[in-house]
């Protein structure tokens, strides 16, 4: 499919054509950078601007070749503007920012890049893996925290303070979304905050701040922003909201690390709840992404992508209706139908088994700020 290339066919072609007409324009500079003798070593990011592809396949090639070599091996270490979601590596590996701010080489875009790999006589390598390592999640979650201000931390620790439960609940519109969302949504929660007393709800989406691309252009931050007021104004009041729609990605890491477990539809926003903060929850989605042997609906379950994954609690395709036989062409992009009650059953008991679990540790199951 298309988008395993981190964008549509059509895309492709145009930058083909672009970089086949930059090699003819700048032929000169092209035939005395290939009669070089020598060079030195540039390793570049993977660009996607894709929250899940970002984190699968580019901070994961960093930290293999940081594992592997450390971030004295490369003569440079690319860093471009465009892309980036995520902290930076000096943060991410501040163990060794001297060593990676001496050796950092920063590029606007992949044009300038070019003229750098010219004038420079650069051998350029791209990292690319696809495995998260436990330790590279846990340093993403601890340079999201230092890069968020003094005032939503404190936040942040009120809610971990007061809540006995936190849940983290994923919006999803546009594609693969759940037609009844809005008013399901609130009925769901509504019936687990009476049956969970001070439970906490984070809403969570698409954030802003973060350059994304790719199928999330498929969706509108703007709706899901809209989406999340309306389902906190439905509430009333009767549980503590959070809204993170919209949010920077550091607060929207943080409160995912901080929450007790999440209720998402299947998608790239598990690549925070699951990928990085390695979360308890439940799933759901259309019945193709359902199904057991759906690779990219157990994508977030799979070992080989992911170290000591947990595995989510996924709702039977058969509670889910069809609404519709594709999305922008594409049958696992389909929009669906569900009634928030084949939902609750799961979450209720998972947030029960999270609720013992507290109390047998001692406690009112509120945590430390």
């Amino acid at each position: 499919r298309p988008e395993r290339a981190f964008g549509e066919a059509e895309a492709a072609r145009r930058r083909l054509a672009e970089a086949l007409a930059q090699a003819w324009i700048r032929a000169d500079a092209l035939r005395a950078y290939l009669a070089a003798e020598e060079r030195q070593v540039a390793v570049a990011p993977l660009v996607t601007a894709h929250v899940g592809h970002e984190l699968w396949n580019n901070l994961s090639g960093w930290a293999r070749l940081f594992s592997l070599v450390g971030p004295e091996a490369p003569a440079h270490i690319v860093a471009l503007a465009r892309g980036r979601i995520y902290p930076d590596l000096a943060a991410l590996w501040p163990e060794h920012a001297e060593a990676i701010a001496a050796r950092r080489l920063e590029a606007a875009d992949e044009r300038e890049l070019a003229r750098m790999l010219h004038e420079r006589r650069l051998l350029l390598v791209t990292v690319r893996d696809q495995f998260i390592p436990d330790d590279l999640a846990r340093r993403i979650v601890r340079a999201s925290r230092r890069g968020c201000d003094r005032g939503f931390l404190g936040r942040l620790n009120a809610l971990r303070a007061e809540a006995p439960l936190i849940l983290l609940v994923t919006l999803r519109l546009g594609n693969r979304a759940w037609v009844e969302q809005e008013e399901g949504l609130i009925a769901l929660l509504r019936a687990l905050g009476e049956e969970f007393p001070g439970l906490a709800v984070v809403l969570d989406g698409m954030n802003a701040g973060a350059e994304t691309g790719s199928t999330h252009g498929l969706m509108s931050l703007e709706e899901e922003r809209a989406l999340a007021r309306r389902i906190e104004a439905g509430l009333g009041g009767a549980l503590r909201v959070e809204n993170a729609v919209g949010a920077p990605m550091a607060e929207s890491i943080a409160l995912c690390a901080a929450a007790d477990a999440f209720l998402a539809p299947i998608g790239a926003g598990m690549a925070k709840c699951r990928w990085i903060a390695n979360k308890p929850g439940v799933a759901y989605s259309n019945p193709m992404m359902l199904r057991p042997e759906s690779y990219d609906g157990r994508l977030y379950d799979n070992p080989r992508f992911r170290e000591a994954p947990r595995p989510a609690v996924f709702l039977e395709p058969e509670a889910v209706r069809e609404v519709e036989a594709a999305r922008h062409g594409q049958p696992f992009r389909a929009n669906f139908s569900l009634d928030w009650r084949a939902l609750h059953g799961p979450t209720r008991a998972l947030l029960a088994r999270i609720a013992a679990r507290k109390a047998q540790a001692g406690g009112d199951g509120k945590r430390p700020a």
